[in-house]
């Protein structure tokens, strides 16, 4: 009986043992693909970090032209500086969507179109608000406004180019009839307003909107008209203009009869 149990006492330490070793090589084994993968790991960051480092000392990760497309009023410069955006500067933080954020945001642009090469050429193509009209302060400066409000105060050369293209508001109103003023040229054809040269506000007691316009061309044109009604008669006044048989003619929308008259001077 004492010999039977020892035998089985010898078994189950044997099994013991057995069990022990097969646990003790599991934890080895784990150990060892742990820091098999722990190794392979840090290969990686150092394979990853080797090659960002050689990405940005190579030509790849700059900016490596820009060129910009449309700009009249401002220069390449300028708009640059205004995004703060440069040749040479890192790539991955000047992502192609952020640029055409930061150009809306200066809320000077009507379309705004930006294309990126991954060897980091950027193509800025960009429509500029119109000009609408300019008036002169005491001062003698030059302030121009544009279909959105904007004032650009142009000097030297730009103001030479542009000075004889839009007509000068020549009366001082206040701001809010000049906002009235801007949104109603801004529906205007950019080719009726080119041919205006001087805005003179003239208020009539039943008026007080009430403007008349000098345009330029062959024959000389007067156009009277009250802001509610400018945006009708200027949308024909090329047909206004063609058929006048008067080398001095004034053309009037008359309120009450939804169409304009042309007279002699």
């Amino acid at each position: 009986m004492n010999k039977h149990k020892m035998v089985n006492n010898n078994a189950n330490s044997n099994l013991y043992d057995i069990n022990n070793i097969e646990y003790f090589k599991k934890q080895y084994q784990e150990k060892y693909f742990k820091r098999k993968r722990l190794v392979k790991f840090r290969l990686f960051l150092l394979i990853l970090l080797v090659l960002l480092v050689i990405y940005l000392i190579s030509p790849l990760s700059k900016i490596n032209s820009i060129t910009i497309v449309g700009n009249q009023r401002f220069t390449k410069d300028e708009i640059l500086n205004k995004i703060s955006l440069h040749e040479k500067s890192f790539t991955f933080i000047h992502p192609q969507f952020l640029i055409k954020m930061q150009l809306k945001n200066s809320d000077y642009y009507s379309s705004i179109n930006v294309t990126k090469s991954w060897l980091g050429d950027v193509k800025i193509t960009i429509k500029e608000y119109r000009l609408l009209f300019y008036d002169i302060d005491q001062q003698k400066q030059y302030t121009f406004y544009d279909e959105k409000g904007n004032k650009f105060i142009l000097k030297g050369n730009i103001l030479k180019k542009y000075q004889g293209n839009y007509p000068q508001l020549v009366s001082k109103i206040n701001d809010e009839l000049k906002e009235k003023l801007i949104n109603t040229l801004g529906e205007l054809d950019e080719s009726v307003v080119s041919l205006m040269s001087e805005i003179i506000y003239t208020p009539k007691q039943y008026d007080k909107e009430f403007f008349k316009i000098i345009m330029n061309g062959s024959k000389q044109i007067y156009l009277y008209s009250s802001l509610n009604y400018l945006v009708k008669v200027g949308s024909n006044y090329h047909n206004f203009a063609a058929n006048t048989q008067y080398q001095c003619s004034k053309i009037e929308f008359i309120d009450n009869s939804n169409k304009a008259i042309v007279t002699k001077c």
